[in-house]
């Protein structure tokens, strides 16, 4: 997935925001946010060792990231609702 594409997805999630979050919605981002980042990890099978490891690695960062932040975002609305 090219890095415009993730950003816009990103600004999209981030515009929601403001909106409350069903269990229900918040299982299925989750599920929709993990699926994406997966998808990623092929782009790093045409590297080796470190360069490999370390593509690898920076994808969970990005992953781990966005799936806190969509975390947060859930339990904000839960302390609102």
């Amino acid at each position: 997935m090219n890095k415009n594409l993730l950003a816009c997805l990103i600004a999209a999630t981030c515009a929601t925001s403001a909106f409350a979050m069903s269990e229900g919605e918040y299982r299925t981002e989750r599920m929709r946010l993990k699926e994406s980042y997966s998808f990623r990890f092929v782009d790093c099978n045409a590297l080796e060792g470190r360069e490999k490891r370390t593509c690898a690695s920076n994808i969970r960062t990005e992953r781990d990231a966005a799936i806190d932040k969509l975390d947060a975002r859930y339990k904000a609305t839960k302390k609102e609702g």
